[in-house]
């Protein structure tokens, strides 16, 4: 199976700097790890060089951009008036570079309307993935085979209206084209009982969070 080509992403979000989690993600996608703005900080902590970094730079230290720039990483600066953030500037910049898979790094916890905001980009952008040490956040597909997540917790949280005819196989609690509407809690805190799950529905938006 060709292996998807993929970018590692570093937001402004909360991150725990303490956490060995992150030092094998980075070790998998060193030479394709990008900063948008004040994810440069993380960067620098964990000493790992990033690719490009970009942004209006209001988040990021002169001494971040400076270390930075002299150990080889690209810098491009916008104006603080734009339409778009410098995280979703830099997700569709790695579409355009042919990246099918972005992980994405402290893009949860921080500033509530920014953590919304980049969630709600996994609806426009696809194969972005958010991840941190407690979970894995992801926007689904109509049809989703998921391996390897046997035991774990999985809450699928509509972001539309409906989410019609919702059919889950492998987890505790398996459902058969159920209609779930917007604010249902119905699909939190499932659990993956097989070594493969399946999940279907025939319209509407769903997220997983799906506990690490």
């Amino acid at each position: 199976m060709k292996k998807m080509k993929t970018a590692c992403l570093l937001l402004n979000g909360e991150m725990d700097l303490r956490q060995k989690f992150y030092e094998k993600i980075f070790k998998g996608y060193k030479s394709n790890i990008y900063c948008a703005d004040g994810g440069l900080k993380y960067a620098k902590a964990f000493g790992i060089v990033p690719k490009e970094v970009w942004g209006d730079f209001d988040s990021a230290e002169e001494d971040e951009l400076d270390w930075a720039e002299k150990n080889g990483a690209l810098l491009k600066r916008f104006d603080r008036n734009k339409d778009k953030t410098d995280g979703e500037l830099l997700i569709e910049y790695l579409k355009e570079q042919g990246y099918e898979k972005i992980i994405i790094i402290a893009g949860l916890g921080g500033r509530t309307d920014h953590m919304l905001g980049n969630l709600n980009l996994a609806f426009k952008y696809n194969g972005l993935e958010f991840v941190s040490e407690k979970e894995r956040v992801m926007s689904l597909e109509n049809e989703t085979v998921i391996e390897g997540i046997k035991d774990k917790t999985v809450s699928l949280i509509p972001f539309s209206d409906s989410v019609k005819k919702l059919t889950l196989k492998g987890f505790r609690y398996p459902l058969n084209d159920y209609d779930l509407k917007r604010g249902d809690s119905l699909c939190t805190s499932n659990v993956a009982e097989e070594d493969k799950v399946f999940i279907k529905f025939q319209r509407g938006k769903v997220l997983m969070v799906i506990e690490n």
